[in-house]
């Protein structure tokens, strides 16, 4: 990975993010074969502003990335949560937005739920989702089979989610709490940006499934998992880089059990045509 963007990306996020996102670029070049060809086309779908998109460029140079989400609403909601800090407010997306322009990576805004996606049939090589199906406040049948028909045969569809039923909740729900996302962002928050449904590992298998995709694999991280612990392990030991390898070292055994671990994600494969 290139000095520069390792430079960038951790003034923008930390060591969890970082490790989640060096894993999403993992297994999107694990499904192509770069050694043949360097010229794709990849779409991330609910991007946000991740630097999913910037890692994969570092391998992927003459390849064509989309990053797409409902980047109106998305600036009003980074505006009115930066509006106390005028100097972030200022430098935040013009800086993020500049990085992207000169990496060549394109933006498209689209409400998923309200709109199709604008991309050709069988026209993209991978197409992946982190952590967006959950936002969504209908079904997500629509929108799987709009990825069924932009992405090519035997085009990789790879998607991200937290797991409804991870270790930590049903531990939670034995003692009478929730599972169900912060009930102070529900109650408080309108319109409400959270997570509206959780799939649990066979909820996801079956709704690919059930949209025709096919050679389907799953793995279970903790990355929701460490977030959360590193905050308590790092107040007690007051250092970043040994709290974050203690939290991972605790974690990793549970990797084991993909039904326990915080994060789903999940690789499958459009149908290849037959002739």
């Amino acid at each position: 990975m290139g000095q520069n963007i390792n430079k960038l990306l951790k003034n923008f996020i930390h060591h969890g993010n970082y490790e989640r996102i060096k894993f999403y670029s993992s297994l999107t070049l694990r499904n192509l074969n770069t050694t043949k060809n360097n010229n794709y086309k990849v779409a991330d779908l609910g991007s946000g502003y991740s630097f999913f998109l910037a890692f994969l460029r570092y391998s992927l140079k003459n390849s064509d990335l989309y990053m797409v989400d409902d980047f109106k609403n998305l600036d009003k909601f980074h505006r009115r949560n930066i509006k106390k800090n005028k100097k972030t407010l200022n430098d935040y997306l013009p800086k993020i937005n500049n990085f992207l322009k000169k990496n060549n990576i394109k933006k498209k805004d689209l409400n998923f739920e309200n709109e199709t996606i604008k991309f050709n049939n069988n026209s993209l090589d991978i197409v992946t989702s982190f952590h967006c199906i959950e936002h969504f406040h209908n079904s997500p049948k629509p929108f799987l089979k709009e990825c069924y028909r932009i992405l090519k045969p035997n085009g990789t569809l790879i998607l991200a989610v937290p797991n409804a039923v991870n270790l930590r909740k049903r531990i939670s729900v034995l003692f009478g709490h929730s599972n169900y996302y912060r009930l102070y962002d529900y109650w408080n928050n309108i319109p409400y940006n959270g997570h509206v449904r959780e799939p649990t590992k066979s909820e996801l298998i079956f709704f690919v499934k059930e949209s025709g995709f096919t050679n389907i694999e799953i793995y279970g991280k903790n990355f929701m998992g460490i977030e959360r612990l590193y905050k308590i392990i790092n107040s007690l030991i007051k250092n970043d880089k040994i709290s974050f390898n203690v939290v991972n070292l605790i974690l990793k055994p549970l990797e084991l059990f993909t039904g326990l671990c915080t994060d789903l994600h999940l690789i499958c494969k459009k149908k290849i045509i037959s002739k």
